[in-house]
Order: structure tokens, then C-alpha cells, then sequence
């Protein structure tokens, strides 16, 4: 009975290096899967961030002010707000126009997709020519756009479209 008693206290080694072996083979499993999914949540969050973007620069122009205006002086009046894309760089800016058409200096934001999210660079193309999409008073666009942001291998690709009546969405 003592015998019999000893042999059921504990798992045996094999036993034990049969589960750490199929804990290890699911980790890496895991893993694997993690790193697929980081470029594309990368570059769905640049498209995201990009389109809230375009909708703030949109709303500036309509306001007719900059709301959190931090340059010296006043806030100076807006007329229009541009955002200027920038493929070649892969970045774009939103820049204030005063009435006389000349811009305000600094630009409101800067964003450079090549830097801004880490280890997976973002890229950014346009069919926009000149690159520049530009929001009036009224809420319009200049002109209709649309931006396509991809990571390296292409694998992840994802168009925010801008129509001429300002609309900023994100294509399927």
C-alpha cells in the first residue's frame, strides 16, 4: 500500500516536459500572432489620428478662430486652414490662412508618420494634386482627396477619403 501511496503523490517528468513543451509551443504561437497584428493597429491608429486631424483643422476653419491659440498675442482671425500633405516625407501639417490668403506661422501641428509610432514605419500617398487640401469658411474642401496610409510590406492598407464638402472618413 505504501508503494502504491507513492506512485500517485506527483507527476512524473515526462509528464511535466510534455506541458512546459505545449506551453511553449502556444507562446510562441502567441507571440507570432502579436507581431502580425502590431503593423496593422499601427496603421489603422495613424489613419484614425490623421482623420481627427483633418476634422480639427475643418473645425478651426469654420470657427474662424484657433481654439488654445498659444502664439503670441491674440488669436489671430482664420480664413481657411490647409492641411499639407507631404508623401514624400511621409508627414503633413495643418496650417492657418489669415483673409489675406498669407499663412500663420507656427503651423498648428506637424505629425511625421515616419517617426511617430516606433518600430513600424507608416507611409502616406495622396491622390491629391497639388497635395493640399484646403478648408474654407463654409466647411468645403478645395478639392477632393485620398490618402492612403500602408506600412512597409503593404500588407496594411488603409484610405481616408476627404470629398469636397469636407466630409474626413475612413474607407473600408
Amino acid at each position: 500500500m505504501a508503494t502504491r501511496r507513492a506512485r500517485l503523490r506527483g507527476f512524473t517528468l515526462l509528464e511535466m516536459m510534455t506541458v512546459i513543451g505545449i506551453i511553449a509551443v502556444l507562446s510562441a504561437l502567441a507571440g507570432y500572432s502579436l507581431l502580425q497584428a502590431q503593423p496593422r493597429a499601427v496603421v489603422n491608429e495613424a489613419a484614425k489620428r490623421f482623420v481627427a486631424d483633418a476634422l480639427k483643422a475643418r473645425s478651426f476653419a469654420v470657427n474662424g478662430s484657433l481654439g488654445g491659440w498659444s502664439g503670441p498675442g491674440p488669436a489671430p482671425a482664420v480664413s481657411a486652414v490647409a492641411l499639407v500633405l507631404d508623401p514624400t516625407n511621409d508627414e503633413y501639417l495643418i496650417q492657418a490662412r489669415r483673409p489675406d490668403g498669407s499663412d500663420i506661422a507656427p503651423p498648428i501641428q506637424t505629425v511625421d508618420l515616419a517617426t511617430a509610432y516606433g518600430s513600424v514605419q507608416v507611409n502616406l500617398s495622396t491622390t491629391a494634386v497639388p497635395p493640399t487640401v484646403v478648408f474654407g469658411s463654409n466647411g468645403a474642401a478645395s478639392r477632393a482627396a485620398t490618402v492612403t496610409f500602408s506600412e512597409a510590406s503593404l500588407t496594411t492598407v488603409i484610405q481616408v477619403e476627404i470629398t469636397r464638402a469636407g466630409l474626413v472618413r475612413l474607407l473600408d
